[in-house]
């Protein structure tokens, strides 16, 4: 399973990034949530562009980037990205993504492989995936 042994990889990271591009900016937002919400890292999500524009002037030495980069438009502009973040020294991830043969419907199945992995770290580092430390499902707001 490589969400696995990605996740046997990642149990001692303190800090993550999720990066995409476009359509595909929901799911690295929703990637860095779960992962921040089950394993207890600091995962922060950015639009490629919006990394670029200075953030990742923050992005340290070994520092995990999860890039989706699924294929068709937003690919080349992954590549570019993930070219800029090795030459900081940062470590790239790219998840094994489905092809559902249109980059429009790519988002609804690219979660799942981000899903499983927050799910094997949580399950490694000895945390709860049904259970993360304050998480609450009601929130009352004012």
């Amino acid at each position: 399973e490589p969400t696995l042994s990605l996740a046997e990889t990642l149990t001692h990271a303190e800090r993550l990034l999720t990066v995409a591009r476009g359509l595909h900016l929901p799911t690295a937002v929703e990637a860095g949530l779960k992962l921040a919400e089950t394993t207890g890292i600091a995962a922060r999500a950015f639009s490629s562009a919006d990394l670029l524009h200075g953030p990742i002037a923050s992005v340290a030495a070994w520092t995990p980037c999860l890039l989706f980069a699924p294929k068709g438009k937003t690919e080349t502009v992954m590549a570019e990205v993930g070219e800029k973040l090795r030459a900081r020294g940062a470590r790239t991830i790219e998840l094994p993504l489905a092809d559902p043969g249109t980059e429009l419907l790519s988002p609804i199945l690219d979660i799942i492989p981000a899903q499983l992995l927050a799910y094997h770290l949580t399950v490694l580092r000895g945390l709860d995936p049904d259970n993360p430390r304050g998480l609450t499902k009601v929130t009352i707001t004012r």
